[in-house]
């Protein structure tokens, strides 16, 4: 697995944890990822409910407060 690979599986990883972290119930979230040529990574996530987007926003939120 290339670098860039290594580390969108990490970060994949660790928003994983934070949604964990933060109680929240989103069963298979992500449905994958890819990295573009430019090295952006999209993150592909299945349809979301209102109160399932405020929830990873909560999380995302816990996210950038630990780092």
């Amino acid at each position: 697995m290339s670098s860039p690979r290594r580390q969108a599986a990490a970060a994949f990883a660790e928003l994983a944890d934070a949604l964990d972290a933060a109680d929240v119930d989103l069963p298979d979230a992500g449905n994958g990822w890819l990295i573009t040529p430019a090295g952006a990574v999209l993150l592909q996530l299945r349809p979301l409910t209102l109160p399932e987007v405020g929830e990873l926003i909560d999380a995302l939120r816990r996210l950038a407060d630990d780092t």
